[in-house]
């Protein structure tokens, strides 16, 4: 929405910024996004209000018709009723129209100036300086953070983010991550998980501004003055949220950037104190400027049957028009010489001509100009009317229904048919394991509500195997025998399986315990505890790996930290073979390096992850997606892994997913790390 707040922009072909130097930084985008529909001051705009306005109006067929009526009233000796009545009725339609447009446009004005004036703190020299977002360009460096920079949207947790920014730093100790909800972007509310570009020397934020102040970013500081007048080099704008590619050159290093580490404008920051970033794009570059469209002229339901209905109606006033002036011409050969009160009353065609113009005045009151008058006069009503409707009111939030535009109020309670992409979208998306299978076993009993559906519609229902209080459980539907005791709740591994299985199983919950984004934090309102090992609260950028994860530590392989560099999975004795046991310990602690992450994306639909166990310095490549991708990529021992069983098992309705691991070789793994680490520059696009 709105237009581009840029002077003479030209076409990029590459963005280069030199950080903290706005001098050298010229030629982009404001940091103004402007979402209203008009301009208000300035006539000789192209969308000045007056001006636009008066042309939407006319795309209306009433309001066309009434002034091609008006315009024949002004016609000496056609209109019998004078030449003003249907002009200032006119005049008064689109007059109410204009001010329901404007008052609605007045509130985008208001919603984008609240916007614009948020604060915000930029490094100016060796000073934090609080300005306005509308202040922000590109090269800033600012900062994210609760004192400066909420905008305290009723009903809305978290910090708004006020450009495209690279994260450099956030308060979140060594996790060095930030998460953010990106609702306004993808509908998405799940948080996501941003990370840290890695800077040697630059610390993570302290919450205390004075020691913030004291040696974070300032270039009087030695440790992080090489960053200002570093180079980043990166993608020109474009309006592909999920894809991101750059570098930053800090004297002789260069550091790859991707997705991971921008947070977009339009996202919220959550649970994270602070952040510190590098501002990339500002208004209409960023991503949400890039995807927001033109307002356009809404017509409801209700207008377009108003419309048609008039053109047949239209139809009718010609036809009977023709016929009023053809008997109006007859009449007048047939008695011309008795109306002596008519000028020339032999001159019948031009008579007739003329007449028919008069009917059509006449005929006007078949389309209602009043109509109008009321349709326009209830929308505004309506619009009142369902901001203060108590019934749609949010108590818990203090939120009120807003109404951005009342021209489809009329489409309100009548919608027949809902089409959605997904079901969490409508429904509740709770995702929970219920089956898997390993080294060709299936494990897990009981059955599914589409397989019992499915039963009971050909006659034969279907007995669940499982016990009631496991049928009954929201919270964990899973159960085998075999390896849990559903009494006791423990793990039965060891003694259930062969150690090959046991392998394949201990493998294939590490794979799900480590290939993933979730990142437990500490200290969160919702805390998770598997068997007595507190693996703090899990953040998912999606229910499926939330779910994946939650499984693996029921199932003996526990994620209990997790950052950029790291993960720390606790394993169940009963899943360990002895030789990776330590003392009596029911839960052995085991440390991951990460070395690299590709995460799961539409193009590749798989993810993967590669790291280096401490213990042995093994290094291990786990990998997740759809069983039609992974399939191709499995070694051809592996061939066999989908056996008829484990089809017949996963046409429930359940979600099949394929999971990987293998060892890399050293010098194959060498080539392929160096290459992943500059994935994110220009030549390694493809």
């Amino acid at each position: 929405m709105g237009v581009l707040c840029c002077k003479e922009k030209q076409v990029e072909t590459e963005r280069e910024v030199v950080i903290g130097d706005r001098g050298a930084n010229v030629g982009y985008c404001d940091n103004r996004i402007v979402s209203a529909k008009y301009v208000l001051w300035n006539p000789f705009h192209y969308r000045f209000f007056v001006w636009k306005n008066l042309f939407e109006q006319f795309q209306k067929i009433a309001n066309v018709y009434f002034l091609f009526m008006s315009a024949l009233m002004q016609i000496p000796g056609v209109s019998p009723l004078g030449k003003w009545p249907i002009l200032v009725t006119l005049i008064g339609v689109i007059i109410v129209s204009m001010i329901k447009a404007l008052n609605e446009d007045i509130q985008r004005h208001r919603v984008d100036r609240k916007k614009d004036s948020t604060a915000v703190k930029i490094l100016e020299g060796a000073e934090w300086v609080v300005k306005m977002w509308s202040d922000v360009q590109v090269g800033d460096i600012i900062i994210i953070e609760h004192h400066h920079g909420d905008v305290h949207d009723k009903g809305r947790t978290g910090i708004p983010v006020p450009a495209d920014v690279i994260l450099i730093a956030t308060s979140e100790g060594t996790n060095g991550v930030g998460y953010v909800e990106t609702m306004d972007l993808d509908g998405e509310t799940n948080l996501k998980p941003k990370a840290v570009i890695p800077l040697e020397g630059i610390p993570t934020l302290p919450e205390n501004e004075i020691e913030r102040k004291k040696f974070y970013l300032n270039p009087k500081n030695a440790s992080s003055a090489p960053l200002h007048g570093a180079v980043l080099k990166c993608d020109p704008p474009h309006p592909d949220l999920s894809k991101f590619w750059g570098s930053l050159t800090i004297g002789e290093k260069e550091v790859p950037i991707s997705i991971q580490n921008i947070m977009l404008r339009g996202a919220r920051m959550c649970k994270t104190h602070s952040a510190v970033g590098i501002v990339v794009y500002t208004g209409h570059d960023t991503g949400l400027g890039m995807n927001m469209n033109q307002p356009r002229v809404k017509t409801s339901r209700l207008d377009r049957l108003t419309n048609r209905r008039l053109l047949i109606i239209f139809g009718l006033q010609i036809f009977i028009c023709i016929v009023s002036a053809v008997g109006y011409r007859e009449w007048l050969r047939n008695n011309s010489h008795g109306a002596y009160y008519l000028d020339n009353p032999n001159d019948s065609a031009d008579k007739a001509a003329v007449s028919f113009f008069t009917f059509f005045i006449l005929y006007g009151n078949l389309i209602p100009i009043s109509l109008y008058v009321s349709m326009e006069i209830a929308k505004m009503m309506q619009g009142r009317f369902i901001v203060r409707d108590l019934a749609i009111y949010d108590e818990v939030k203090d939120l009120p229904t807003t109404v951005k535009t009342t021209d489809i109020n009329d489409e309100l309670g009548a919608v027949g048919h809902i089409f959605s992409d997904k079901t969490g979208t409508l429904t509740q998306n709770v995702m929970q394991i219920f089956k898997f299978s390993a080294d060709g076993e299936v494990f897990g009993q009981g059955v599914t509500s589409i397989a019992k559906s499915r039963a009971e519609r050909m006659g034969s229902p279907v007995v669940d195997p499982r016990p009631a209080r496991v049928v009954d459980s929201h919270t964990w539907p899973f159960f085998d025998k075999r390896i849990q005791d559903w009494q006791e709740g423990s793990l039965l591994w060891k003694e259930a399986l062969p150690p090959v299985t046991s392998t394949q199983v201990r493998l294939m919950f590490e794979t799900l315990a480590l290939c993933n984004t979730v990142v437990p934090s500490e200290g969160g309102a919702k805390p998770t505890e598997v068997r007595g090992v507190p693996m703090g609260e899990l953040e998912a950028e999606s229910p499926d790996e939330l779910a994946l994860v939650t499984a693996a530590g029921e199932l003996g392989v526990a994620l209990t930290e997790a950052d950029q560099e790291k993960k720390v999975i606790e394993m169940h004795q009963s899943i360990l073979p002895s030789n990776m046991k330590s003392g009596d310990a029911e839960w052995v602690p085991f440390l991951w390096k990460v070395l690299a992450v590709i995460e799961f994306d539409s193009d590749r639909k798989r993810m993967t992850v590669v790291a280096r166990r401490d213990e042995d310095g093994k290094i291990f490549a786990f990998m997740k997606g759809a069983d039609n991708v992974m399939d191709p990529l499995l070694a051809s021992s592996a061939e066999g892994w989908r056996s008829p069983a484990t089809v017949d098992n996963y046409n429930d309705g359940g979600s099949d997913w394929c999971k990987a691991i293998g060892e890399t070789a050293k010098n194959e793994r060498e080539a392929w790390l160096k290459e992943h680490r500059w994935r994110g520059l220009k030549h390694y696009k493809t």
